[in-house]
């Protein structure tokens, strides 16, 4: 074979070697998505980040949503005129400080509301079982504790329903209030939540018990704070909680300030003969919210 001859063969397949490399660039598959398993499981990570809003942000959105004329199932300070605080505890039931936080409540004959997350519920029902028993109101924390804003849609009503389960399993009756996870809400969770037959409560008074000051510091710079109407925001699961709470009940009673139950505080909300403006007292219904979870949410996408 001449040398030409064999120089065009190998120019030939050469050529072709080239031209089969370059289909399969062309037919190479797309890197593949993640399972939707695992695209959600991001979703919640990024959910569990913890973060709370602060009263001076919550006021803030509130004012907003005045504004634009939203009127939603929600709490965000009692009665004005009445010389009572809410006490309210997030996070729980935990193992170690709720029954110390019970003791002391008990030991002052303070009532207060529990706000629970569902799978800690479900780890301890005995606990839950003796908030209720012990006369405080027991709420809705979410199931997993996660930010409601930063979930799927499709997944807010979850969070809500799961823990209303759980608590009625445990309890025998569903609750009637909840509490978003750091206080972050839009028109979805409110939604979600009136499906649910829950009214959303928020707060006035973040003792900021989880952070690093001492009780010392934390009674001094909440205690200034608090007056007729509040609602104060602790942590169940939080040793400062248990440091800061015997004080913080001595305070409110020398005051002459009671503690009530959010219950209470819907009742005297409710009152048709209340001698004050509501919306200056946050007592917020959204006409909107009356329609099902999932038209407003199909709107929102």
């Amino acid at each position: 074979m001449s040398v030409v001859l064999r120089t065009g063969m190998l120019v030939i397949l050469l050529v072709m070697t080239g031209l089969s490399g370059m289909a399969v660039d062309r037919v190479a598959p797309l890197p593949a998505e993640p399972p939707a398993a695992q695209r959600l499981q991001g979703f919640w990570e990024r959910a569990l980040q913890e973060e709370y809003c602060t009263p001076e942000a919550l006021h803030a959105q509130d004012a907003r949503e005045q504004r634009k004329g939203l009127r939603y199932r929600k709490i965000l300070r009692g009665h004005r005129r009445i010389p009572a605080v809410a006490l309210t505890f997030d996070n729980g039931p935990h193992p170690e400080y709720t029954a110390q936080i019970l003791a002391i409540l008990r030991k002052y004959d303070v009532r207060a509301t529990w706000f629970v997350v569902g799978e800690q519920a479900e780890q301890y029902p005995e606990l839950v079982r003796a908030m209720a028993q012990a006369g405080h109101v027991v709420g809705n924390h979410t199931y997993h504790h996660v930010n409601l804003t930063s979930i799927p849609s499709g997944e807010i009503a979850n969070e809500w329903c799961l823990c209303n389960q759980s608590i009625t399993r445990i309890l025998g009756s569903p609750p009637r209030y909840c509490r978003p996870p750091g206080g972050a809400y839009d028109v979805l969770s409110m939604a979600a939540a009136a499906s649910a037959g829950l009214t959303t409560v928020l707060w006035t008074d973040d003792p900021g018990d989880f952070l690093t000051p001492g009780a010392l510091q934390v009674e001094e710079t909440v205690l200034g704070q608090i007056d007729a109407g509040s609602i104060v925001l602790l942590r169940d699961g939080s040793w400062r909680t248990v440091q800061l709470l015997p004080s913080l009940i001595e305070h409110l009673q020398r005051r002459g300030l009671l503690c009530y139950t959010l219950e209470e505080f819907d009742r005297d909300l409710r009152m048709p003969f209340s001698p004050y403006d509501r919306s200056l007292d946050q007592l917020h219904f959204c006409d909107h919210l009356l329609q099902p979870f999932d038209v407003i949410a199909s709107r929102a996408s």
